[in-house]
This record gives structure tokens, C-alpha cells and sequence, in this order.
């Protein structure tokens, strides 16, 4: 990506976000095993609420803070990143579904790191920080919580 302002960096973020959601729900509604189910909803909900978290970033955000320009931002194909998550979670393990969720975790921790590193304005390098611990805490509480699922 070139030339990208923080306004759309978030936006594309919760588009991502939305894109798993759906990935995640289409997985479910063919899955036959219950707790591939479980698990597939929960991670649905989980994107779902990040996209929301995220959102609510952009919507409190100054407009200076969301106009900020990069001129290189870090290349992330989303798309391909979820043709990958359609093809290879089968549902016929709930380890193989965590993997790639954390997987998709990464991808934006990684990509955080990158504009953060690339700012010189500091309020936008305290913005992907905190994007950053809060991928970060998710993706914990995400493995917690399907650990669980796994005990049940």
C-alpha cells in the first residue's frame, strides 16, 4: 500500500475484521461437529466485536489524527489471508481453527508494529500501541476461551 491516511488504515482493519466474521460463519453453518460450531461462533463474535472496537477508535479519533498521512504503509493482503483460512480450516479440528485465528491476530499485531515504527507523530504512534495491546489481550483471551471450549 502507498499513501494511506490512519482514517483508512482503520477502515480497512474493520473491514478485515468483517471478512473473518463472515469466513467464520459460513465455516459454521456447514460444520457438523458441535464444537467446531461453538468454537466457529464465538470467533465470529470475536470479530465482530473487534471490528466494533475498532470502529469506535476511528469515531473517537481526532480528525488531525485520522488525516495523518504514511507514504509506505506495510503490504497486507487480506484477501489472500482469508482464501487461506477457507481452505485450509476443515472444522475437523478446533486446534487447526485456533492456529489460524491466532495467525489473523498476528497479521494485524504485525502490521500495527510496522505503521507504529514508521510514525514520527506521537499520537499516532500511542494509537497503534494501544491497537497493538489490544490485539495483543484479544488474542490471549481468544486461546483462553477456546481452551476452555476444548475442556467442555
Amino acid at each position: 500500500m502507498r499513501f494511506k491516511r490512519v482514517e483508512d488504515i482503520l477502515a480497512w482493519v474493520v473491514q478485515f475484521h468483517a471478512d473473518l466474521e463472515k469466513h467464520y460463519r459460513e465455516l459454521e453453518e456447514g460444520n457438523a461437529r458441535e464444537r467446531a460450531v461453538m468454537l466457529l461462533d464465538y470467533l465470529a463474535d470475536h470479530q465482530q466485536a473487534l471490528g466494533e472496537a475498532t470502529e469506535k477508535f476511528k469515531g473517537d479519533a481526532s480528525s488531525q489524527l485520522l488525516d495523518t498521512w504514511f507514504n509506505q504503509t506495510p503490504e497486507v493482503n487480506g484477501s489472500e489471508k482469508l482464501a487461506s483460512l477457507a481452505s485450509r480450516v476443515s472444522g475437523a479440528s478446533t486446534s487447526e481453527v485456533v492456529l489460524i485465528a491466532i495467525e489473523c491476530h498476528d497479521l494485524l499485531i504485525q502490521m500495527y508494529q510496522g505503521l507504529q515504527n514508521e510514525s514520527d507523530v506521537q499520537s499516532v504512534k500511542d494509537l497503534f500501541q494501544t491497537l497493538i495491546a489490544m490485539e495483543e489481550h484479544e488474542k490471549l483471551r481468544m486461546v483462553r476461551d477456546a481452551g476452555r471450549l476444548e475442556d467442555l
